[in-house]
């Protein structure tokens, strides 16, 4: 019985506890449901290409301002000519405070490079928007410089039914460990329960001798004498 109990406790227990962290993954591992969506074919991501011609005059700069949504990765390239230029990538306000003259172009994202030509980098999925300032800034200061940016944008975005997978998960590991455990437990009780009213019979002879009831022997039921620990009719122990 002990052991058909522990089998049935783990029939549910273990499988739930094994729900609970495989549903959490994502949590911890951002980008996991996406990846595994577009690897099995569940969702497939959603790619654009937006191609920019920019003139970067001499001493001076120019920018493109790209935004990009949760969810999403960008891939650029730069073809630069006939001089080259340096690059710089930032955010809004070092972009901002770049511009006022409060900052150095050093205060930028590491994909910045000097002195390109041709140059390509790479923004991984962010889980909140972002808008990007894609710098270019001229190397000479007699002639004017062409850019052609090349952005490639990758929606890793998971369709709503399949990013919920991860909490029904979670939502069934709970109810069946919760189930096993209980299982587990209430049948210990039961079978406490059950010993214990199964001994009082045999501790009979003493406190139904309070309740003014006359005890009898336990082997062939007939009366026992008052404060006798053996019975008269059959001669047998009551202990």
């Amino acid at each position: 019985m002990a052991r058909s109990r522990a089998l049935l406790r783990f029939k549910f227990l273990l499988p739930g506890i094994i729900l609970i962290v495989i549903g959490a993954l994502p949590f911890l591992t951002p980008g996991l449901v996406a990846s595994l969506g577009n690897d099995t074919g569940i969702t497939q991501s959603q790619t654009h290409t937006v191609t920019y011609f920019v003139n970067v005059g001499p001493g001076n700069y120019s920018y493109v301002e790209y935004p990009l949504a949760a969810g999403e990765e960008l891939t650029a390239t730069i073809a630069a000519g006939p001089q080259s230029v340096d690059f710089f990538l930032m955010n809004g306000g070092n972009f901002t405070a770049w511009k006022q003259g409060g900052a150095a172009p050093s205060q930028v994202y590491p994909q910045s490079s000097l002195d390109v030509k041709n140059y390509s980098f790479a923004i991984s999925s962010s889980s909140s928007p972002k808008a990007y300032f894609m710098v270019l800034v001229s190397r000479s200061t007699t002639s004017a410089t062409d850019a052609l940016v090349r952005l490639t944008l990758r929606d890793t975005g998971v369709d709503p039914t399949v990013a919920s997978l991860p909490v029904v998960l979670i939502g069934i590991g709970v109810t069946m460990a919760l189930y096993g455990a209980g299982t587990s437990g209430g049948k210990r009780k039961a079978k406490a329960q059950g010993n214990s009213g199964g001994a009082a019979p045999a501790a009979a002879g003493g406190w139904l001798s309070l309740l003014g009831a006359q005890a009898r022997c336990k082997h062939c039921g007939e009366p026992l004498d008052e404060g006798s620990s053996f019975c008269s009719h059959c001669g047998r122990s009551q202990t």
